[in-house]
C-alpha cells in the first residue's frame, strides 16, 4: 500500500513538472533530481525515496503534458531536468505564482499557450537547443522583465509575447526570418528591439501598442511590413523602410505621435490606407523612389494637416513628377534631396 501511494505521489510530480518545483504549500511534494544515468527520468521525493521511470513506463523524453499543474497551488521557481523534449500546449496556463523558469536545451518546442497568463513570471532562461516557441506561449506574462532567446530558435509563434507589459528589451536571434503576427503586441514597456540581419518579414501587428519603443532598425533584407506593424508606437521618432520593401500595408505607422522623420524605400510601389495617419509630429519624409508610389485609397495614408506641416524630399529630377501625382501633389513643400 505504501509503495502504491508513493508511486502515485511521485507520478503526479513527474506529470506536473519533470523538474524542481518550489511550492508554497507545505503539503505539496518537493521534487529534486537524482542522478541515475540508466533511466530517462529519475527523481527523489521530499522523503528521500528514489523514483525511477524509464522508457517502458511511457515517460521516455519527458514531455510535459497539458493542464498538469493545479492553478490553485503556488509554484515559485521551476527548473526542468532530464530529457525534456517539449512543453506541450497549455502546460502551465494561468499558474499565477510561477516567478522563474529555467528550460534545458533538450526542450525542442514550447507549445501553444504553455505559460499564458503566468502573471508573476519575471524571467526565463532558454539555452541553445530550443527551436520553436508556440502561439501565445508567454502571452500576458505581465511581470516578465527579461528573456534571452537562443540562437537555435527558428520559429516564434503568433502573439508569443503579446501583453508582456513589463518587458523592456529583446534581441531576436539571427536564426529568425519572420516576426509573426502580434508577437510583441501590447508590450507597452518595450524600449529596445534588436532584429536579425536576415529578417524578411515583419508581420501584422507585430509591434502594435509598443508605446515605449523609441527606435528600431528594420534590417535591409526585410521585404514585407504587415498591416498595423507599428500602430500606436507613440514614442517612435524615426523610421527607415529598407529598399526591398515594395509595399507599406494599411495602418503600418498610424498613431505614431512622436514620429518626426521617415525614409522610404527606393522600390516602394504602394502605400496602404491610413499608413501614416495621426502622426502629428511628422516633419520630413525622404522618398527615395523616383516613380511616385500609389495609394490604396483616396485619402492617401496621411492626416490632412501633414500636407502643410511636413516637407517631402524626393530624388533629383523627380520634383515635377510628385507635383503631378495623386496625393503627393497635396504637399505644400516638395524639394530635391541633396
Amino acid at each position: 500500500m505504501k509503495k502504491t501511494k508513493l508511486f502515485g505521489m511521485a507520478l503526479s510530480a513527474i506529470l506536473a513538472c519533470t523538474g524542481i518545483v518550489s511550492c508554497n504549500n507545505d503539503d505539496d511534494i518537493a521534487v529534486k533530481p537524482a542522478k541515475h544515468p540508466d533511466y530517462y527520468i529519475s527523481y527523489q521525493t521530499s522523503d528521500s525515496n528514489i523514483v525511477r521511470l524509464n522508457k517502458k513506463d511511457g515517460f521516455g523524453g519527458a514531455i510535459v503534458k497539458a493542464n498538469t499543474y493545479s492553478r490553485e497551488n503556488g509554484y515559485g521557481t521551476l527548473e526542468f531536468y532530464s530529457k525534456v523534449m517539449a512543453v506541450e500546449d497549455a502546460a502551465f496556463y494561468d499558474v499565477k505564482n510561477l516567478t522563474h523558469i529555467r528550460i534545458p536545451g533538450s526542450t525542442g518546442k514550447i507549445g501553444y499557450g504553455a505559460f499564458w497568463l503566468c502573471s508573476s513570471l519575471k524571467s526565463i532562461t532558454m539555452p541553445d537547443g530550443i527551436t520553436e516557441i508556440g502561439i501565445n506561449a508567454f502571452s500576458d506574462c505581465l511581470s516578465l522583465e527579461s528573456i534571452t532567446l537562443p540562437d537555435s530558435l527558428t520559429t516564434i509563434g503568433k502573439s508569443a509575447f503579446s501583453g508582456c507589459t513589463s518587458l523592456r528589451e529583446i534581441t531576436v536571434p539571427q536564426s529568425i526570418t519572420q516576426i509573426n503576427q502580434g508577437v510583441f503586441w501590447g508590450c507597452t514597456s518595450l524600449e529596445s528591439v534588436t532584429l536579425p540581419k536576415g529578417l524578411k518579414e515583419i508581420g501584422w501587428s507585430s509591434f502594435t501598442h509598443c508605446s515605449s519603443l523609441k527606435n528600431i532598425t528594420i534590417p535591409d533584407e526585410v521585404t514585407t511590413l504587415g498591416t498595423s506593424a507599428f500602430t500606436d508606437c507613440a514614442s517612435l521618432t524615426s523610421i527607415t523602410v529598407p529598399d526591398k520593401v515594395t509595399s507599406i500595408r494599411a495602418y503600418a505607422f498610424q498613431g505614431c505621435t512622436s514620429l518626426k522623420e521617415v525614409t522610404l524605400s527606393s522600390n516602394l510601389k504602394s502605400i496602404g490606407a491610413s499608413a501614416f495617419r495621426y502622426c502629428p509630429s511628422l516633419a520630413n519624409i525622404y522618398m527615395k523612389a523616383e516613380t511616385p508610389p500609389s495609394f490604396a485609397y483616396y485619402e492617401g495614408g496621411f492626416t490632412d494637416s501633414t500636407f502643410t506641416t511636413c516637407k517631402l524630399y524626393v530624388p533629383k529630377g523627380c520634383v515635377e513628377a510628385y507635383r503631378q501625382a495623386d496625393v503627393w501633389k497635396k504637399f505644400t513643400t516638395i524639394a530635391e534631396m541633396e
